[in-house]
């Protein structure tokens, strides 16, 4: 049976924009970035289940973590009013295959959760809006995305006397672009190695350009 995915098509995106330096190139690796983690995720959700209808698979040769896996993602996926989270998606997955969850303050979920606040705030952004301050001074009121961006030393935090600069201007980077991609890769990597059995660990195995990671992403 072949299986073609959305997420190596989208993730060939991310790589693409984070080898160029164009203008907006960080944002599509940023946006194509969540894409891809949130169509992995649900891909490897319907390959649980999808391995459960195939005839001669057992739970003793699929794992019980896979078979519980797609029990508990069957309805997440078929009903349409399911509202789990990709970060409850992920959340869940590591609970069922490693016993625990993502520590939310260590990487790689705390990147791939300002990814995903990241790409949120691009999507959802309101007219950056300039304004004076108590002191006369004009600013914008700074997105908590950015904020997070500046605490992962991905961009520099700007001086206090640093002139105004458009936040979206700010996260146009090289670096930028660089490390949703790498967050991509870390997040798939540790899906990965969170599976210890055999079958099930080839049955989800991710596409072969996202694992292992290049020494360069590490």
């Amino acid at each position: 049976m072949s299986v073609f995915t959305s997420s190596g098509a989208l993730f060939s995106i991310v790589r693409n924009a984070s080898k160029a330096s164009g203008k907006n190139d960080a944002i599509v690796a940023v946006v194509f970035s969540a894409m891809c983690l949130e169509a992995f995720i649900n891909e490897k959700i319907s390959c649980a289940i999808a391995n459960l209808k195939t005839p001669g698979d057992t739970e003793a040769n699929l794992g019980k973590e896979l078979c519980e896996f797609a029990r508990w993602g069957k309805p997440v996926v078929e009903n349409p009013k399911d509202r789990t989270s990709t970060a409850g998606k992920y959340q869940k997955a590591r609970s069922i295959f490693a016993g625990r969850k993502y520590h939310e303050e260590e990487s790689p979920f705390k990147d791939f959760q300002v990814l995903m606040n990241l790409r949120n705030w691009l999507v959802h952004k309101k007219l950056e809006e300039v304004y004076k301050d108590d002191s006369g001074e004009y600013a914008m009121e700074k997105p908590s995305a950015i904020d997070q961006l500046e605490a992962l030393k991905v961009i520099d935090r700007l001086p206090p006397d640093a002139p105004t600069q458009s936040d979206l201007r700010r996260i146009d980077t090289p670096g930028v672009a660089r490390w949703a991609k790498k967050t991509v890769l870390r997040m798939i990597d540790a899906f990965d190695k969170s599976i210890s059995n055999k079958v099930a660990k080839a049955r989800l195995r991710p596409d072969r350009d996202m694992l292992p990671i290049p020494e360069s992403d590490q």
